[in-house]
């Protein structure tokens, strides 16, 4: 499981020092652990933007086209 680090911390298994804004990767325990500690966070993928097909911007013809309806 992929996580970002909250805080720095110092893993007791492997002594490795883990800075905030790091990313590693836990077992799903280790993550429960870490994670109801405050260390790490569940790492999320950013939301992708999908545009609409078709969709079209506005245009000044548009709306003022609108206006002298």
């Amino acid at each position: 499981m992929k996580a970002i680090v909250l805080t720095s911390y110092r893993d007791k298994h492997t002594r490795k020092v883990h800075t905030a804004g790091d990313k590693v990767t836990l077992t799903p325990e280790r993550h429960a652990e870490l994670s109801a500690l405050g260390y790490v966070s569940t790492e999320e993928a950013p939301a992708k933007k999908e545009s609409k097909p078709g969709a079209k911007r506005k245009t000044k013809e548009d709306k003022t086209a609108k206006d002298t309806k």
